[in-house]
This record gives structure tokens, sequence and C-alpha cells, in this order.
């Protein structure tokens, strides 16, 4: 079976013998080849662009459009829910990932917010805003606030702002930036 198309002057051609997948395999490199987006037309791709190949174009133009907004709230998506569940877990380390994990994703997270907002930021300056943040927030645990004392009592407004302070979340949130800079740097646009 053949199927032309007129206006690329391409031929995708399958075969029905399961045994010859030579020009089944050529007919799809060549159709990948013709519809595949340049790498320096897609925005958001430093870092990437050995790997572009591995994935279908339309998926690749969908993940990078505006400087890679859908990716950004995809990975936003999951980091929140890993730092929800770092709260809950029980196992090794129960310490640490309870009390200390959350720190780094939560500078993650909320750089990938203020990128996501802010596109046109340099990649910098959400990771500012997020630390700075985090550790305004880490001050108002010192403070212990009376309204704030009094939201934290709720489960997930304690899970959001946490309830004590303590000064090694400081180190976390750090590294959190660290991190939050590798990925921002991995979607940045040129």
């Amino acid at each position: 079976m053949t199927d032309q198309n007129p206006s690329q002057n391409i031929q995708i051609t399958t075969s029905s013998d399961a045994t010859d997948f030579s020009s089944a395999e050529a007919s799809v490199s060549k159709a990948n080849d013709l519809y595949a987006i340049e790498y320096t037309a897609v925005s958001g791709t430093t870092g990437t662009r050995e790997q572009l190949h591995i994935l279908p174009a339309r998926f690749n133009a969908f993940i990078y459009r505006n400087q890679g907004r859908h990716l950004k709230i995809g990975l936003m998506t999951l980091v929140f829910i890993t730092a929800l569940f770092s709260k809950a877990y029980t196992g090794d380390y129960q310490l640490i990932i309870n009390n200390h994990v959350g720190g780094i994703l939560y500078v993650l997270f909320g750089s990938l917010a203020f990128s996501a907002v802010f596109p046109q930021m340099k990649m910098v300056y959400p990771v500012l805003l997020s630390i700075g943040a985090t550790c305004l927030l880490e001050f108002v645990q010192w403070l212990q606030i009376p309204f704030m004392t009094q939201l934290t009592r709720i489960k997930a407004f304690a899970y959001l702002f946490g309830t004590s302070y303590n000064p090694r979340d400081f180190l976390y949130y750090g590294a959190g930036a660290i991190v939050a800079l590798l990925v921002l740097w991995f979607i940045q646009e040129d």
C-alpha cells in the first residue's frame, strides 16, 4: 500500500510482510527527516539539542512552546506531588526527607512557577525570587506570629508553610537554588 502526499512528494510505504522492516524503517526515517523541526527553530532547547531527534517533532514543538512553559508546568506538578509525599514519607532517612528535602523542592517549585509566569525573566531572577520567598517564610516561622501559628494547625498549611524554624533549612534552600538553576538552564531559551 502506498500513500502519496503531492505537496511534499514523499511516499510512505507499508509492507504487509512482517519480516521486511528495512523499507518501512527507511520510509519512517524519510518522513521524520522531512517533518522534523530544525533544532535552531525551537526556542528553549539549550542542552537538549542533541536529544531532539529521539522524540517526535510535534512533541518537541509542544513541550518547548512559550519558553518551555508546558515542560515547566509538568515539572511543577511532579515537584508538588513529590513535596507532598516527602512530608508523609516513612522509611530510611525519614527525618531528613520529612524535614529538609521539602526545602529543595519548594525552591525548585517556586523557581519553575516564577519562570512560567514571567517567561521573559533571565533564569537567575525566578530562582532569587523563590529563595527569597522561602527564606522570608523561614524567618516568619522564627518570629512565630500568632496568625501563622493558628494557620499551621491545619495540616495542609503546615505542609505548605512549615511549623518551626530550623537554620539548617537555609542549606537546603541553597541546594534547591542550585537544582533550580540547573533545571532552568536545561530548559532556557537561547
